[in-house]
């Protein structure tokens, strides 16, 4: 079950597009932005690391002059800025005065092959050491490649057994894993309700990651729906202390389609996770501002910003997204198109599925690439082939010469089979017009007579009005 299982059955929220953006019709006026919003969030990260490394006492620092809980703190500020040289040199320094912490750290590293050569037996051997030496943390990564088979055989029950050492003694992570084994029994015999009570110990030990777990089985599963509102507080009471997927869990919650729609609400918890980083925040939070959505007054400056932040870590979605606004609302302004395109060749070579939809587009109507239908056709099929339902619906107006304008060469077999393909997924315009166009061929056989009186059933069944008409035409029973 998903995260997200437990809201009701959501609105169409797909965002109406306005006909232009009336701040971003020039490209000098997007560049000029994306610049703005790039230095301001510099400066904002600049600020912000300056700030970590002096409360932590280890700024300009000799590496030589700081103790281990110093160099530990010097070590996690470097992965944090991504300088994994200094990190391991100052976990390595930090072992070697005993701290078993830095041992942990270290291993982590072998285990993920951040700054070292990846080496999971190794790591394991460490995690034990540390463990069996008295760090209560090691046991939760030890426990960790036991049940999953990292640098170990896989070994569930002693997995639970590190875990429930760790717990005993007061380790907070060590009683929400522990808590889970019984949820899901894992390791150890299924146990539900001992499970939410070694949750509840560790929330109260502090371990605010355990109040969202909590939380979130309150709300998910069907035998704790009493316990709903007590599942809301506790993830709120997470995401107020920080946990990232609590705050993302509180704007979904708020969103349109949510059990406790809010869009000021929603927002609050976006531009929490949106200032912390949160690159889905971002982009999430800038998709609404631009075009304005459950009440919310668009904001496309501010929404751009955004966008432009999550773009800039790499977030996909959000290259889309402004690949979209300069392909489709800059008044055709040929540098916003060339930066478009750019952003939109950059989601391809990603694979991410709306971009070769919006490519095909942009080659059928000859937008930012000279037209050439054959080249439509290609990104239309590879959009398809990639579960885009709406791909294989234009498709099949393609091939049947419905397409206004797109001069194309028609094929009523092709067109036929893309509908087929659309209308197999339970699409009901596809089934309606797939059994239109069998009924009004020739020489209809009572087999595809019946067929395509199934299909038009099933599209009235699934609210499409237009199949109750088609099936009092052709003289079609509602049974």
């Amino acid at each position: 079950m998903g995260i997200f299982d437990f809201f009701k059955k959501k609105k169409d929220t797909t965002p109406k597009r306005p006909a232009a953006i009336d701040t971003m019709s020039k490209a000098d006026a997007i560049t000029q932005a994306a610049s703005q919003a790039a230095e301001a969030k510099a400066n904002e990260e600049m600020d912000e690391l300056t700030r970590l490394a002096l409360a932590a006492g280890v700024e300009n620092e000799n590496e030589g002059e700081l103790d281990a809980d110093g160099l530990i703190r010097k070590a996690l500020n470097a992965i944090e800025s991504d300088d994994n040289a200094t990190a391991i040199r100052c976990f390595r320094e930090a072992e070697k005065m005993g701290s078993l912490e830095a041992k942990r750290n270290l291993a982590r590293c072998y285990e993920t092959g951040r700054g070292v050569s990846k080496d999971e037996p190794h790591a394991f051997k460490m995690y034990r050491d540390a463990a069996h030496a008295g760090c209560l943390a090691a046991y939760n990564n030890l426990g960790n490649c036991l049940i999953e088979g990292i640098g170990t055989p896989k070994d569930p029950e002693a997995g639970y057994q590190a875990f429930r050492t760790a717990a005993d003694q007061g380790e907070e992570v060590a009683m929400a894993n522990v808590a889970k084994c019984l949820m899901q029994g894992v390791g150890v015999e299924k146990n539900p309700e001992e499970g939410l009570k070694w949750f509840e110990k560790s929330s109260e030990a502090g371990n605010h990651l355990a109040d969202f777990e909590l939380g979130m089985t309150y709300l998910q599963f069907p035998e704790y729906r009493d316990k709903a509102e007590e599942g809301l507080r506790r993830v709120r009471k997470a995401a107020e202390e920080g946990i990232m997927d609590a705050v993302l869990v509180m704007a979904q919650i708020h969103d349109e389609g949510g059990p406790k729609q809010d869009m000021k609400e929603c927002m609050h918890w976006l531009n929490v996770a949106a200032e912390k980083g949160n690159k889905n925040a971002q982009c999430r939070l800038g998709q609404i501002l631009i075009y304005g959505r459950g009440g919310v007054e668009r904001d496309p400056q501010k929404g751009y910003h955004w966008l432009t932040f999550s773009a800039q870590q790499g977030y996909t979605p959000a290259i889309y997204i402004l690949a979209e606004l300069n392909l489709l609302y800059t008044n055709s302004n040929q540098e916003a198109m060339r930066m478009g395109l750019n952003q939109l060749t950059q989601c391809i070579k990603e694979s991410y599925p709306p971009a070769f939809m919006l490519m095909g587009q942009c080659y059928l109507e000859g937008r930012a690439v000279v037209k050439d239908n054959a080249q439509a056709v290609k990104f239309f099929q590879l959009s398809a082939e990639h579960g885009n339902i709406n791909a294989e619906l234009l498709l099949s107006k393609l091939y049947n010469g419905e397409v206004e304008g797109a001069d194309f060469e028609t094929n009523a077999e092709e067109a036929k089979k893309w509908l087929g393909k659309a209308a197999e997924k339970g699409h009901p315009v596809a089934l309606h017009d797939l059994a239109v166009m069998t009924l009004k061929g020739e020489n209809v056989s009572d087999e595809d007579r019946n067929a395509a009186a199934e299909q038009l059933r099933k599209a009235a069944n699934a609210g499409y009005t237009q199949a109750l008409k088609t099936m009092t035409e052709y003289g079609i029973s509602a049974q």
